[in-house]
């Protein structure tokens, strides 16, 4: 068993029965299950693992991984909405809207963000002296998350900056959260997290080209496909160099070289044990024309969710609702009521009640779509 497979029996023992407590039980169980344990964790085994090959005399921080793949299952929970992917499924089950309802998807979101919070109130890593540039860096990081799904949903920048922005983030954020946990080089490990995250993100691309051109969703190898694949051997030689070779001989390396080899690159990948000391420069994507977070559905849904973080250290708890978990208790018809109630929340409120304008007129269609195919179904044959 690997120290994540261990720490999340223990994590997860203590703050399942937290989930559970705070929702209906028909939401908490399934929500629970759908969001952490039907998922293959990949961030947080890499955390992990990372942790455990960069420095071996201290026991990584779980807690910093889980809070990591909090972000992670928000992230993937937003994408699922019907302005984004519009999905039905993720992990053999029925998305969460589909189950539930569109207001209930986003308080899910909202309340995987408190216990992502709460968790790190009770990990001494962030209650140390320098808490403020921690959740400086936790801001920056929940600012950028959106911008993938705005580039994916627009169409702009670059392969490169669409894969860095989406899928990158979170792969930095794990190996410069080792890195700031261990005392090693924060920049020089936001870099190589960067450019695994790239790889993942294409990994998936070459995989699901075929699905892709048929919804019409990006594809790096549709936009460019021998310039994605030249660019992916050189990403991927950086990045089995930048860790080193006794990585790759571990179970979790051997694991990551199996999935990243995936991708054909023409006799370009080396012998784990051929490495030489000069490294490509981490490339960073571009910031060039960054859209208008106050008129973009998923930048409404990031900040609706993260304007605490990213406007100040306000806890999640203390914006939202006086007592999050009452919130469950009345209808849907009463939550933005409630929302209106809590000062911490005023400003922003126009933003929130945006987003809640975009789930009735989302619920309108939807509610019109299944009467018209209901009423279709009925119809006799002519």
């Amino acid at each position: 068993m690997s120290f994540w497979d261990e720490a999340r029996e223990r994590l997860y023992a203590e703050w399942k029965p937290w989930w559970l407590e705070r929702h209906p039980k028909e939401i908490g169980e399934y929500s629970w299950e759908y969001l952490f344990e039907r998922g293959k964790q990949i961030r947080p085994r890499l955390f992990c693992e990372l942790w455990r090959y960069l420095c071996p005399d201290r026991p990584p921080c779980a807690a910093f991984a889980f809070i990591i793949e909090c972000a992670h299952v928000i992230s993937l929970l937003l994408d699922d909405l019907p302005w984004m992917d519009n999905a039905t499924e993720r992990r053999g089950w029925p998305t969460l809207h589909r189950k539930f309802s569109l207001q209930k998807a986003l308080l899910l979101a909202h309340d995987v963000a408190e216990l992502a919070w709460e968790v790190s109130q009770t990990t001494p890593l962030f209650r140390e002296e320098n808490h403020k540039a921690w959740a400086e860096w936790a801001r920056e990081k929940a600012g950028t998350l959106w911008l993938g799904q705005w580039l994916d949903l627009s169409g702009g920048g670059t392969r490169y900056d669409l894969a860095a922005w989406k899928t990158g983030t979170l792969f930095e954020t794990v190996a410069e959260g080792v890195a700031l946990g261990t005392g090693l080089d924060p920049g020089y490990w936001r870099g190589w997290g960067r450019a695994l995250g790239v790889l993942f993100q294409w990994v998936d691309d070459w995989e699901d080209q075929e699905e892709d051109a048929r919804m019409g969703q990006r594809n790096a190898f549709h936009e460019d496909r021998e310039g994605t694949l030249a660019e992916y051997a050189e990403l991927w030689r950086g990045v089995v160099q930048g860790v080193g070779p006794s990585w790759w001989e571990r179970p979790f390396g051997t694991y990551l070289w199996r999935y990243f080899t995936r991708v054909p690159m023409d006799g370009t990948v080396m012998a784990k044990t051929l490495f030489t000391l000069s490294l490509p420069p981490w490339k960073d994507p571009s910031h060039a024309h960054l859209p208008d977070r106050q008129r973009d559905h998923a930048g409404l849904t990031f900040l609706a969710l993260f304007q605490p973080y990213l406007r100040g250290p306000l806890p999640i708890s203390e914006a939202y609702t006086a007592d999050p978990i009452h919130a469950w208790d009345y209808p849907e018809s009463e939550w933005m009521g409630l929302l209106e109630q809590v000062e911490g929340l005023r400003p922003f409120l126009p933003t929130i009640r945006q987003l809640y304008r975009m789930v009735q007129a989302q619920e309108a269609q939807e509610a019109q779509r299944n009467a018209v195919a209901s009423r279709h179904s009925t119809e006799p044959e002519q």
